[in-house]
């Protein structure tokens, strides 16, 4: 780098910080316009990644210049800017254009100034990716139709029944027939589930009436609109019937989830931390496309209700998607996405290698796949995913952050490490093992089918006449070998497993090894056929380019010639092929020993799939290159070999696990049991200790009811004896006694009441009571009734009053009052 730099003045705002040098990198002209470095503003600052590693993630190797300041003091504000940027993790912000030049705080070894590299990247993108590293995030996409769901109305419905009734009308396969018709009924199932929900807002499941359930719709943003739709969701089958419009029942349709969704959504967000940043991409029309995410998510646990116009991206049917139409906002980086999609050439040629494509999902077609396998389709995009995001990190903390600190600015640009790429880490479609773009794992250099056979098979020309019949002659003899080899070992193989059949595990290595040596008999026919057998053309996957194979150029007679002599030769063969082995099946000869220890056999039989011309060919080459070649043929057949030892040694592990599993299973099972027969036993005597409850109790109730009833006997002898007390109580002498002993003191006591009046109140006219004693008897008169004794006893009371008159004179004073 040269010493000699631009000159600029830094600005934060209007605020001038001071002056600094500008240099350049290679290839790359002076970012920062009329010599001024505008500082807009400062990036949050990051919990655990400095600057340069984000950057480096979402935009490697931007680095457009390296900035040094002038000399400057302790307490300069350009200074205080290094500091603040260095300590806190943040870069100071240059706006250009829709660029982002961020001025990151670099250590240095030699200079006492502060110096800054400045990165380019799009604009907000740094934001975005700062929050997700710093949480340990990625981003996730997700097709709908046919990879979480499958969706139909009432006239696709109509549309497939239709299709498949024609196709089953035409077809003569019994086998082909059967499955159609079974799917055919699956669909007319749910078209009458349909039917029942647009007539009704109710279906019949297994006999019972669900109706539906308002459901209403998040608003969206900038949207007053309340929506609810009428929804019915059958959890158990996964199942869920709603109405885009609620208003128009003709827009009903009728929804299949892809089992084992929930896992994979449990896993995105766990517990409330986020593990993936969630978006959709379909070429679904929009209305459909919120609704059917809605279904999945409910709760919106993984798009937020303000977000989601946003994350539910919609492109035109027939265009392919990308991750850059995904993320227009600068909300992610492409190199931290990963896509779950069923197709992969829907994707942009740069994006295909972060898909993980998943097989469709066809409920009806196939209704048994989902769960055919141990793990379902959606489990194993969970652990894919978990995989991505473990394998990210891991190499961004251990091997970017690690080379990151180390850096300093005097460093060059391509001291910058390996950034990681989510590609990195997904399986591609066309390998079960090698990851995409792994530099780290080594990548098989062989061809493959059909580029194979067309780079090392040279076109046939009509005038290698000779050679076609010496081929022809090698050929057939070479098959007659193999045939006598095959009948050998046929029967040998056959007389060797009917004397190891005491043995089951004798009898299971006989039946491999007799299919291994079929299998390698028919390989060694497929490869020793006559040249001008026209070869068979692989059938194409539907996701698979078409493959090429090079024919001759015949005359037609010639060739219908060729061709009947072909049939004829081929036929003869294989019946005297078929004949060799039902004789050697139906012999009884003992050959003595295992055909597979008989070296002559196996010689003759690998001789007979040696071809001459390959082997004088290799000869030709030149030494070093045989070398070379037959270096790299052992070094893949030892790979080979060792993959095979190793998936022998996890389906060992795996067995032994299996077989743990099920010994601590079946002891919990006992366990369990002998818990059972305690809880039966605890049981019984409970039973018998109720029924001699329910004996004492019934004795008791018994005893009661004979109390009772002779207490009911007693009751009238009871009333009469207490009617007799009570008539012999109120005629006696006592009971008149009483009486007049009550009479005399209520006289008394009103004889004083009056006094008391005529003392307190000596003007009162008391006349009215002669004309009441007119009328009505008097105390005197009732007194006058009274026996001798009470009359004397009354006498006697009065006399003893303080102050009260003679007997003689008491009676005219009352009179007068």
């Amino acid at each position: 780098m040269s010493r000699s730099g631009i000159n600029s003045t830094v600005y934060h705002g209007e605020v001038c910080l001071g002056d600094a040098e500008v240099f350049p990198t290679n290839n790359h002209a002076f970012p920062f316009p009329s010599n001024e470095i505008r500082i807009s503003h400062l990036s949050p600052p990051s919990e655990r990644c400095p600057p340069l590693s984000i950057l480096q993630t979402i935009s490697p190797f931007s680095v457009r210049c390296k900035v040094q300041a002038k000399s400057v003091t302790e307490e300069s504000l350009l200074r205080r800017l290094y500091l603040s940027c260095f300590q806190e993790y943040k870069s100071a912000v240059v706006v250009v254009g829709k660029e982002e030049l961020h001025l990151v705080a670099m250590p240095s070894k030699v200079e006492k100034v502060p110096c800054f590299w400045c990165c380019a990247v799009q604009a907000g993108l740094y934001a975005s990716c700062l929050g997700m590293l710093n949480l340990r995030c990625l981003a996730i996409v997700f097709d709908l139709d046919e990879t979480l769901i499958v969706a139909n109305t009432m006239k696709s419905f109509e549309d497939r029944i239709e299709a498949l009734s024609r196709r089953i009308d035409v077809e003569d396969d019994p086998v082909r027939v059967s499955g159609m018709s079974a799917e055919l009924k699956r669909y007319i199932e749910d078209k009458d589930l349909l039917k029942q929900y647009i007539e009704n807002d109710a279906v019949s499941d297994n006999g019972k009436l669900v109706g539906v359930q308002n459901e209403e719709v998040p608003g969206l943003p900038g949207s007053q609109e309340r929506i609810v739709r009428p929804v019915i969701r059958l959890q158990e089958r996964n199942i869920v019937l709603t109405r885009i419009n609620p208003e128009i029942r003709d827009t009903s349709v009728f929804v299949r989830l892809r089992p084992a969704w929930e896992d994979l959504r449990s896993y995105l967000n766990a517990k409330g931390r986020k593990r993936f940043e969630v978006y959709v991409c379909t070429m679904a029309e929009r209305d459909y496309a919120l609704e059917m995410w809605r279904l999945l998510d409910p709760e919106a646990y993984l798009i937020g209700s303000r977000q989601l116009l946003d994350r539910v991206v919609c492109v035109k049917s027939g265009s392919r998607k990308s991750l850059q139409h995904v993320f227009q906002d600068a909300v992610c980086h492409p190199k931290m996405a990963m896509v779950i999609d069923d197709r992969l050439q829907v994707w942009d040629d740069k994006d295909q290698p972060r898909v993980h494509v998943v097989p469709a999902f066809t409920p009806y077609y196939a209704p048994q796949a989902e769960m055919a396998n141990t793990v379902p389709v959606l489990c194993v995009a969970r652990n894919v995913a978990c995989n991505v995001r473990g394998g990210f990190f891991k190499e961004f903390d251990e091997s970017l952050l690690r080379k990151i600190f180390e850096l300093c600015y005097e460093n060059d640009i391509l001291d910058l490490p390996y950034a990681p790429d989510v590609s990195d880490y997904l399986m591609s479609e066309d390998t079960n093992v090698v990851p995409n773009s792994n530099k780290d794992v080594p990548i098989s250099e062989s061809m493959n089918g059909s580029e194979a056979e067309r780079r090392l098979s040279p076109p046939v020309h009509l005038g290698d006449e000779q050679q076609m019949q010496h081929q022809a002659q090698t050929s057939l003899s070479s098959l007659d070998m193999i045939a006598d080899a095959a009948r050998m070992l046929a029967k040998g193989l056959k007389t060797h497993k009917r004397k190891d059949a005491a043995s089951s595990g004798a009898a299971k290595r006989a039946r491999v090894e007799e299919t291994s040596s079929a299998a390698l008999v028919q390989a060694a026919i497929a490869a020793d056929a006559p040249s001008d057998v026209e070869p068979a053309v692989p059938r194409a996957s539907p996701r698979s380019p078409p493959v090429e194979v090079l024919a001759p150029e015949t005359r037609p007679e010639e060739a219908s010639g060729a061709k009947r002599r072909r049939k004829k030769t081929l036929a003869r063969k294989s019946r005297s092929n078929r004949a060799a082995i039902e004789t050697a099946d139906g012999s009884e000869e003992d050959p003595g020993e295992n055909p597979f220890n008989n070296r002559d056999l196996i010689k003759r039989l690998v001789d007979g799939c040696i071809l001459p011309e390959v082997v004088h060919r290799i000869v030709h080459v030149d030494p070093e290159q045989r070398v070379w070649d037959s270096l790299g043929s052992f070094l893949q057949i030892g790979h080979q070999l060792i993959a095979n030892i190793e998936v022998m040694n996890n389906a060992k592990k795996e067995a032994v696990q299996a077989e743990e599993g099920c010994l601590a299973e079946a002891a919990r099972l006992k366990e369990k049991i002998a818990e059972v027969a305690s809880l039966q036993e605890v049981l019984q005597k409970e039973r018998q200790t109720s029924a001699d409850l329910r004996a004492v109790l019934e004795e008791e109730r018994k005893k009661a009811e004979a109390e009772v009833s002779k207490l009911k006997a007693q009751i009238p002898t009871l009333v009469s004896e207490a009617m007799v007390r009570a008539v012999e109580f109120k005629t006696s002498s006592e009971t008149r006694d009483l009486k007049v002993q009550f009479g005399q003191a209520a006289f008394i006591k009103g004889f004083e009441l009056c006094q008391e009046v005529v003392g307190k109140f000596p003007e009162l006219d008391l006349g009215f009571l002669d004309e009441a004693s007119d009328d009505e008897a008097g105390p005197s008169e009732a007194a006058a009734g009274l026996p001798p004794v009470g009359s004397s006893t009354a006498a006697a009371a009065t006399a003893d009053l303080p102050g009260a008159p003679s007997s003689s004179t008491s009676a005219p004073e009352v009179r007068n009052l």
